[in-house]
């Protein structure tokens, strides 16, 4: 069998701020070695030190302590290509991974039967929960300091683009 090709399902989880975070790792290492790899996504993290007191942290367990964290993900727009196992078997059949082929359809189904394209239950699953998740930058060029990510997602999801999903603006979520 060849390689599975999968996306993410970024609606699995979406944060307190109304962001789509969902994601999933690779199949766990058999010899028990970690594995921190995501499968068609990547964890953008930011730290801003926010000090209650205005002082600067005496040590790395109070700055820490005191640090605001904040994680979201950029989705990749191509498939991520996967080894067959019962692993992503169940993944695409529990919707955590959407099949991006026919034949990876029907190696977690059984069938053809029912095959949706990934990029057009991904349109279909911005515009139910109002929400655009966001896309790798990966552009020749330096990412730009705006962005229009409504732009950048109807490329993506092509004619399924939903008009009524809303692209979280930093200003909405804190930034």
């Amino acid at each position: 069998m060849a390689d599975l090709k999968v996306f993410p399902n970024p609606f699995v989880h979406v944060d307190a701020q109304g962001r789509a975070n969902g994601h999933m790792q690779y199949e766990p290492n058999p010899r028990g070695e970690p594995n921190l790899r995501w499968i068609g996504c990547r964890c953008v993290a930011t730290r801003t030190p926010e000090l209650e007191t205005g002082e600067r942290p005496t040590g790395l367990a109070e700055a820490l302590r005191k640090e605001k964290h904040d994680h979201h993900w950029e989705y990749f727009t191509e498939p991520t290509q996967v080894r067959p196992s019962i692993y992503y078997q169940r993944a695409i059949q529990h919707h955590d991974l959407f099949p991006a082929d026919v034949a990876t359809h029907t190696y977690a189904f059984g069938s053809p039967d029912g095959f949706i394209d990934a990029r057009v239950r991904l349109a279909q699953l911005a515009k139910e929960r109002g929400v655009i998740p966001d896309l790798e930058w990966s552009g020749d060029v330096a990412k730009p300091e705006k962005r229009d990510r409504a732009a950048e997602w109807a490329a993506f999801v092509g004619p399924a683009m939903p008009a009524q999903a809303k692209v979280v603006a930093k200003s909405e979520i804190g930034h």
